[in-house]
């Protein structure tokens, strides 16, 4: 009886390759100052976290803060602890999209995701900065991952997706939200005590980072005080219902266009264009895989391009 091929085994060295590529590529151009308002403000909380004084703003992205609290005494410039724990979960972002393709397809899909990941401009240039963003990437990847195994695999457990996305409510809540549709579509082959025991475990682990964040930010009524303030005063401002449907839709699609353009425009056509030809066959929209993807990424498109407002950054659009 004789084993695999011998070059089976570079697989295994794929997401070390992934992981590496993605550190060391960043390195030499990662930001030395804060470059946006919200670097600042993530730079402060690490001394004292406020959200009323926007340090950071709300809803407050606590694990950031407290993760990037546990590497600050390694540095003498704290900001520089927020970029490394950025370009950490950048590169475990692109290993954790190549293992999406990976489960999902195959794994030259997996590499070929994980590549246009690592390479494409906006998503490397999240990488360099101490801000939220590659942490979007990442919960989207693994969200996307366990959910895929868990309406997959009967035998794959119900508790690692319900923990998943609570965590990644502790770094970006709005990330969670988009996601949310797609955990709980994944759990529709489970039974009853399944659906309940997850929401169960999701909510344990809200609470496990909301409570203290609660405390932190001086209390919920201060909290939610401070949250109601950022939301009248920006979004529902700057939101497609205050400045007009067509205004506001022309003006989203024009951002839109210029941030895919930033993020490598003839690779989004030739993808526009191959999804425009699946999509065009009937038995593609019986695929449980259009089903599955639609519902993992139509929340945040729709949100950005449509009703939910112009967005001042254009990170989660180019990612």
């Amino acid at each position: 009886m004789t084993g695999p091929p011998r070059w089976h085994k570079v697989w295994h060295w794929v997401p070390v390759a992934l992981s590496v590529a993605a550190v060391f590529t960043v390195i030499p151009i990662r930001s030395r100052l804060p470059v946006t308002w919200d670097n600042i403000q993530f730079t402060l909380a690490l001394e004292h976290y406020d959200v009323v004084l926007h340090q950071p703003h709300p809803p407050g992205y606590f694990l950031f803060v407290m993760l990037g609290r546990l590497l600050r005494p390694l540095f003498a410039d704290p900001y520089q602890a927020l970029v490394v724990v950025a370009i950490v979960a950048g590169s475990l972002a692109v290993v954790l999209t190549y293992y999406a393709g990976a489960v999902m397809f195959n794994r030259w899909v997996g590499v070929i995701a994980a590549l246009l990941l690592l390479t494409a401009p906006s998503a490397w240039s999240m990488r360099s900065t101490g801000l939220t963003y590659s942490f979007g990437a990442l919960f989207s990847a693994l969200v996307g991952v366990l959910s895929w195994r868990t309406v997959n695999e009967r035998s794959f457990p119900w508790w690692p997706s319900a923990i998943a996305i609570g965590v990644a409510a502790g770094f970006r809540q709005t990330d969670a939200l988009f996601l949310m549709p797609l955990w709980l579509w994944s759990l529709h082959k489970r039974d009853w005590r399944t659906f309940a025991g997850s929401l169960a475990v999701f909510g344990m682990t809200i609470l496990a980072w909301a409570v203290p964040m609660l405390q932190a930010s001086g209390g919920y009524a201060v909290y939610k005080q401070a949250s109601n303030l950022l939301t009248h005063n920006w979004v529902l401002a700057n939101s497609l219902f205050q400045l007009g449907w067509w205004q506001g839709i022309a003006s989203q699609w024009g951002r839109l266009y210029q941030y895919c353009a930033e993020a490598g425009l003839p690779a989004i056509v030739v993808a526009a264009a191959l999804a425009v030809l699946l999509l065009s066959r009937k038995q593609t929209w019986r695929s449980p895989r259009v089903h599955f993807f639609a519902l993992w990424i139509s929340p945040a498109l729709l949100f950005y391009d449509l009703p939910g407002g112009r967005n001042g950054n254009p990170a989660p659009v180019r990612q």
